[in-house]
């Protein structure tokens, strides 16, 4: 199997987001369509949105929030609700594409009260406390926002591949103060309800080459979002877990697929901050040690997914894509 599939870049980011655009196209047509006739919507402006969805542009990530919330009140029979949702939909279209990551702090100023609730909703979950997010304003703020600018200007210089691929499929990065919930916290987030936003805790500290490793996990995430068929990438349900090459909780095979995947994401960025000529020698060995660590994890969560993966065709295609890029590798 060709490591083809597998690699990023700027090219590649356009097909999966032509190809995750055409999806939500074709969920949204039906819902309207289901709509029709029982909640209030312009016509026109839907078939506005739904064109906007013809190109690989990305869309602003709270769009995928407000489809989640009318997917939801569909199923629980909450007209009120589903009509709050269409009108949300409805009253963002046409919108030009929103610009390519912008930081947006966890803060009244970067969200009000509304949009705060929404974001919280759509990234809350077993994995996330809605307690481990609070505000980060003042000067931790803007430490972290020159953090954030450091490590983007590290990874747009040194690494280009990975940095053109984050920039054009995510939209924003949300810096938060994160606490920790029974020992546990966490280091970022993604989420397939609020596409194309990178969520990451400030509040754990980090040289400019780990947090520019952290961000790739993060949108490799959303890469993979982009990737997946309607089927996923396996067969296998949510009740086993297993051992997880990133967490210290068993997971569900589903996230040790995401992990498995990222984890090469994170090597092939930091192999490029690596082979950079113009990085100083502390990034540079740095990288090599993340990257050493990534392949460890990876090849941790492949042995795994060997053992019990039950993969749908597309999944086991981008899962062996990966491995072939790593066994093209004989160091770190």
């Amino acid at each position: 199997m060709s490591a083809s599939c597998f690699l990023p870049g700027k090219d590649a980011a356009l097909r999966h987001l032509g190809a995750l655009n055409g999806r939500f196209r074709e969920s949204l047509a039906h819902l309207f369509e289901r709509c029709s006739g029982h909640v209030d919507f312009d016509p026109t402006r839907a078939d506005a949105l739904l064109a906007q969805l013809d190109r690989p542009l990305r869309v602003a990530p709270a769009l995928f929030g407000h489809y989640f919330d009318a997917v939801d009140a569909v199923a629980a029979q909450d007209l009120p609700a589903l009509q709050r949702a269409i009108d949300e939909l409805t009253t963002r279209a046409p919108e030009t594409a929103p610009p390519a990551l912008q930081l947006r702090p966890l803060n009244r100023e970067g969200f009000t009260e509304e949009e705060e609730a929404a974001f919280r909703r759509q990234f809350v979950s077993d994995s996330l406390h809605d307690s481990q997010l609070s505000h980060l304003t003042g000067p931790p703020c803007d430490a972290a926002l020159v953090e954030l600018r450091a490590s983007l200007a590290l990874l747009r210089d040194h690494a280009p591949t990975s940095y053109s691929e984050m920039e054009t499929l995510v939209s924003e990065i949300v810096p938060a103060h994160g606490e920790a919930v029974n020992d546990l916290e966490f280091d970022g987030a993604s989420s397939l309800k609020r596409w194309g936003t990178v969520l990451i805790n400030m509040s754990r500290s980090r040289s400019p080459a780990a947090l520019a490793e952290t961000l790739v996990h993060e949108a490799a995430h959303g890469t993979l979002f982009a990737m997946s068929p309607v089927e996923f990438y396996l067969h296998n349900g949510a009740d086993a877990r297993y051992a997880s090459p990133l967490r210290a909780d068993p997971r569900p095979l589903d996230g040790i697929y995401h992990a498995t995947f990222v984890l090469a994401r994170m090597h092939f960025a930091m192999r490029e901050l690596t082979d950079a000529p113009g990085i100083t020698q502390d990034a540079r060995t740095e990288a090599i040690a993340l990257a050493r660590q990534s392949r460890k994890g990876f090849l941790d969560g492949h042995a795994v997914l060997s053992a019990h993966a039950d993969y749908t065709p597309t999944g086991r295609r981008i899962m062996e894509g990966a491995h072939a890029y790593m066994q093209t590798l004989e160091t770190c």
